[in-house]
């Protein structure tokens, strides 16, 4: 264990707990988790109770996607350059600055500007594309490499629990206080976020010192930008994990279109939706506590590819289901898979990853992996359309398992596992 790093023994399972770095960057990760998923509600409530416009709603959302797909690898860059808990910590400050100036644009009577709401989405999506990077960077230095795989649980489940519970959060928040007092609270939860992770000051000091600024111009922007892509590029485990994940991952983000289309093929409503929907979220923080008391110690790409298999497998049967509760029991499933393969996915990662180039590598592989999402929920609506969502599922959930399963016979994958951590790049 390198004396840098933290005293966190991988021996006892509730070591995180008992690290004050760790429990301080978990406390701002969960804040800034769950305010993100209270924005989301509000942005669209307010969207919708301002301006009624499906289209407002839609291009907001292609606003934010799209500066922060485009924006990701220069944020990889600057997450490497400089101080990722800073950088986290003035993403937070950038969302409760959005929070306020949101609340500001409500203030009297009328609808506020388009151009100032669309201004507001580019930098939502702007803090996104730095505070992933920074994220993956900073979270790598503050444990040791046998405690990745529980980190990266509790860190999935906080997730988990954030899409779930903070969207009810938000909804009791409008309905109890209205939308500015919401707001402002929300704005409080990202400020709290951000002097959290600032706390982590002394131990940080102990783990990780950030280049210095002479270090920072001994290369140029693009030449550290690609460095990041020639990693990926001959590091050849890698290299198949996102090519296949562009699949997979695809596969399984597009079948999320047709979940409403069955519910209204059943007759269920929102309320059944909701019913099938909730059940992933449940499997996957279920999933999350599990792998949390009982971590993985060895993530291989074998482990990966066996939750993605299992995961479209269960959504392929979905084709197959006559009634919601046979679907949330097969949502259920998948959202156990989702958790492990998650977990085990991005433990690899902080692996295979050098820390100096973690921001620059994390962003590819973030850009790879939703960037194949519009594309295949465009051909998911296709699909709906023209063969119904019960053939979306077996196909997309086909397309899922299949090159999952595949992944399990390429070489430089299969044999993974006779390498040791020790021979990866640290």
């Amino acid at each position: 264990m390198d004396a840098q790093k933290s005293n966190t023994s991988g021996s006892s399972r509730w070591a995180l707990f008992q690290d004050r770095a760790f429990l301080l960057y978990w406390i701002g990760f969960a804040l800034s988790a769950f305010g993100d998923a209270i924005f989301f509600l509000d942005l669209q409530w307010m969207i919708v109770k301002l301006t009624g416009s499906g289209l407002v709603m839609g291009t907001m959302m292609l606003v934010m996607g799209l500066t922060r797909s485009v924006l990701m690898l220069v944020g990889g860059v600057v997450a490497d350059r400089f101080d990722p808990r800073k950088l986290m910590a003035l993403s937070d400050w950038s969302r409760a600055f959005v929070m306020i100036a949101l609340y500001l644009l409500t203030l009297g009577v009328g609808t506020p500007p388009m151009a100032a709401l669309y201004t507001l989405g580019v930098i939502f999506g702007l803090v996104d594309a730095v505070y992933w990077p920074a994220r993956n960077a900073f979270a790598q230095r503050i444990v040791d490499k046998e405690n990745y795989s529980q980190m990266n649980s509790i860190s999935t489940g906080t997730m988990q629990l954030s899409v779930i519970i903070g969207p009810v959060l938000g909804a009791i928040l409008l309905s109890a206080f209205g939308f500015g007092v919401g707001m402002w609270i929300n704005a409080l939860t990202f400020i709290v976020s951000a002097f959290t992770l600032l706390a982590v000051r002394k131990h940080w000091n102990t783990v990780y010192t950030p280049k210095k600024p002479q270090d920072t111009t001994r290369t140029s922007f693009k030449t550290d930008l690609f460095e990041g892509l020639n990693f990926v590029r001959n590091t050849p485990v890698l290299m198949w994990l996102l090519i296949l994940w562009f699949f997979a991952n695809g596969a399984a983000n597009g079948m999320s279109v047709g979940l409403p289309f069955i519910a209204d093929e059943f007759g269920v409503g929102a309320q059944g939706l909701g019913y099938m929907r909730g059940a992933f979220g449940v499997g996957g923080v279920i999933g999350a506590v599990v792998l949390s008391i009982w971590a993985v110690k060895t993530p291989t790409p074998r482990k990966v590819f066996i939750a993605f298999t299992l995961q479209g497998l269960a959504m392929a049967s979905i084709s197959l289901m006559h009634n919601q509760w046979e679907v949330a029991a097969l949502m259920f499933i998948g959202g156990i898979a989702s958790t492990a393969l998650s977990v085990i996915s991005s433990s690899l990662m902080l692996l295979l990853i050098p820390q100096d180039l973690m921001g620059r590598v994390s962003s590819v592989n973030s850009i790879l992996t939703m960037g194949s999402t519009p594309i295949a929920q465009g051909a998911a609506g296709t699909i709906i359309d023209f063969a119904g969502p019960h053939v979306l599922y077996a196909a997309f959930g086909i397309v899922e398992a299949g090159s999952s399963f595949a992944g399990l016979f390429v070489p430089a994958l299969r044999k993974y596992r006779h390498n040791t951590t020790e021979s990866l790049p640290a």
